[in-house]
């Protein structure tokens, strides 16, 4: 038996001490939600101007509810549009969309070669982008 007040009783104070606090700090801190994941994409390497590229994209949201997304495609930094699940045809209230959808250059681009971004958000505003080379060509 530890008497109070003894060397061993403070230690055994201590220790208890510690193991509340390290289990209130795991308890009171909630580690934030893992961003959207980007799985695979396929980004052809060339478009006419006019024409239409058929991007495709397989996005998870690892560890987490059903999520509502949204995507956004550039050219170049140039900010082209964000686009819903449901206009990609991903479910909403899913944890993974594999799909392939069509997007249109903006028509003010002149041929040559230019950075296409691809970038999901989650609703909390977390994000995950692929990007790729992309020829503009006359038709």
């Amino acid at each position: 038996m530890i008497k109070l007040g003894s060397k061993p009783w403070g230690l055994t104070l201590a220790l208890l001490g510690v193991a509340l606090v390290g289990c209130g700090a795991a308890a009171l801190t909630a580690s934030p939600p893992l961003p959207p994941l980007i799985t695979s994409s396929d980004i052809p390497a060339a478009v006419s101007r006019g024409g239409f590229l058929e991007v495709g994209v397989s996005v998870s949201v690892p560890g987490r509810l059903p999520a509502e997304l949204a995507f956004q495609v550039s050219w170049s930094g140039i900010e082209v549009q964000t686009l819903s699940a449901a206009q990609v045809n991903c479910v909403s209230g899913n944890v993974s969309c594999t799909t392939r959808f069509r997007i249109r250059p903006p028509l003010n681009l002149v041929p040559g070669s230019y950075l296409l971004s691809l970038r999901v958000f989650d609703r909390l505003g977390q994000s995950a982008a692929v990007t790729a080379t992309v020829l503009l060509r006359d038709p």
